[in-house]
């Protein structure tokens, strides 16, 4: 079975890799990427705003959803990379 088939889409919860053409997963892979990037975009435009205001937890919740965000683009970055080198295989 293919490597791939292991890796499951989010927000698919039925649709798995296998079920995709390399070029269908890197696609579909790029299309999250580029909506978590708007999502990490849109919170440091938030955050700047609202960072004066911020009391109690709130600055450690704002760093832990920023870090999350950044987390998921990278995790994201090192698929595409790895889906870049199993095409070149």
């Amino acid at each position: 079975m293919d490597r791939f088939a292991t890796l499951y889409c989010r927000g698919c919860p039925h649709l798995r890799s296998d079920d995709l053409s390399r070029e269908q997963l890197r696609e579909f892979v790029t299309e999250r990427q580029l909506a978590l990037t708007a999502q990490l975009e849109s919170w440091q435009d938030l955050v700047e705003f609202a960072t004066p205001h911020l009391q109690g937890l709130e600055p450690v919740i704002v760093r832990h959803t920023l870090r999350r965000l950044e987390a998921e683009l990278a995790w994201h970055e090192e698929l595409l990379a790895f889906l870049d080198e199993s095409v070149a295989e």
